[in-house]
């Protein structure tokens, strides 16, 4: 059959790192895996939730696999540096 659609939540996005400091909480739902891109700057590549403490003003991606195996690829948050 047809994989079930994913439903990504996503929150942090447009968030702003005050450096130095704690970092920006990046969190995906909707899913059974999450995959994140680019490693740099970030606690962890996968699971959720992540903190981003990026050296410069960074997009992040996030590909998240529900139940079904089906994976969608979402732009969750760009995160500036002041």
């Amino acid at each position: 059959g047809t994989p079930d659609p994913v439903v990504p939540g996503a929150s942090g996005d447009l968030a702003v790192y005050c450096t130095p400091g704690p970092g920006v909480v990046l969190t995906a739902t909707g899913g059974v895996s999450y995959s994140w891109a680019p490693a740099a700057g970030l606690s962890a590549t996968t699971g959720s939730p992540v903190t981003a403490t990026p050296a410069s003003a960074t997009t992040y991606t996030v590909t998240v696999t529900n139940a079904a195996g089906a994976a969608g690829a979402y732009r969750i948050a760009m995160v500036g540096v002041v």
